[in-house]
């Protein structure tokens, strides 16, 4: 059975990506700036973030009702129940650090602990989401493979977190430059992996199913081709008299050439599967060159 991707549910996947990349950019930005933006607005930027990731995994949820696929389904729930546990923690730092929740420190360490939780489920279900990628570019329904850098961003993540909670920040900012570095390249790390995963993911659902099975064979470049004649042959015999008479057609003129029409195939990129113009060099969303040009 051949299933196809719906384009609702591409764009509920395509634009979740979309919007965790763009929520995580600023809140990044937004750290140049914490002397003077109130803690509240990284909170917002934070439960933008979350509800991107709830909103994917409904996407995804969505998909696996259409495929009937199980491992889907798993994704799915694993990605929502992130989201929903990740929401429930940060909800509460927002309360503990507001001192409307009053925790001992013991209450604040288990919330820290608790936080892992989220990220851990996150490892999981894109590692399961990259096997899934992975039958799709084997069943030749789109061109890119499954990709690590969700399950390690979220891997290195976990690790940060850890050592956060084994040495607090302000223990962090007295040590040594080498170990601040450390710290500081883990967190870049973990931007760098997570906008690229999330991009990527949704790079991958944007062409799922839409590229031609030709291209993703790499055959050889399309040209000019003739559309079918409605006649057996290329030329037309017409049947004239034999005898030279009135209305009789001189035999140089026996023979007419049918011209028939032809048609352009369409074009698209072997990179993202968008159309491209016939004479574009570039595909002009991803820069790729034309291999029907080469």
């Amino acid at each position: 059975m051949i299933y196809m991707i719906s384009d609702s549910t591409r764009k509920h996947i395509t634009n979740a990506a979309l919007s965790f990349v763009l929520a995580t950019m600023l809140l990044s930005f937004l750290g140049f700036f914490m002397s003077i933006i109130p803690l509240i607005v990284v909170y917002i930027f934070k439960m933008l973030t979350i509800l991107a990731i709830g909103w994917l995994g409904y996407g995804l949820y969505v998909f696996q009702s259409e495929e009937n696929n199980k491992n889907l389904l798993y994704v799915s729930l694993l990605i929502l129940g992130g989201a929903a546990l990740e929401l429930i923690i940060v909800v509460l730092q927002f309360l503990v650090e507001y001192k409307i929740l009053l925790l001992a420190d013991s209450g604040v360490l288990v919330i820290g602990i608790a936080a892992l939780s989220p990220n851990i489920v996150y490892l999981i279900g894109f590692f399961l989401l990259r096997e899934i990628v992975d039958s799709f570019f084997k069943a030749k329904r789109n061109v890119f493979k499954g990709q690590m850098s969700l399950p390690l961003g979220y891997g290195i993540f976990i690790v940060f977190k850890i050592v956060l909670l084994v040495k607090p920040l302000e223990t962090i900012l007295e040590e040594e430059s080498t170990f601040l570095f450390a710290m500081s390249f883990m967190e870049i790390a973990v931007l760098v992996m997570l906008v690229l995963g999330y991009w990527n993911l949704r790079r991958t659902f944007l062409v799922l199913d839409r590229v031609p099975k030709q291209l993703l064979e790499r055959i050889k470049p399309l040209t000019y081709t003739q559309a079918q004649s409605p006649y057996d042959s290329r030329y037309q015999q017409i049947n004239q008299p034999t005898q030279p008479g009135a209305g009789a057609i001189p035999p140089e003129q026996t023979v007419k050439e049918i011209q028939q029409p032809v048609e352009r195939k369409k074009m698209f990129c072997i990179q993202c599967g968008l159309e491209l113009d016939p004479d574009a060099r570039f595909c002009p969303h991803c820069g790729s060159d034309n291999p029907y040009l080469t």
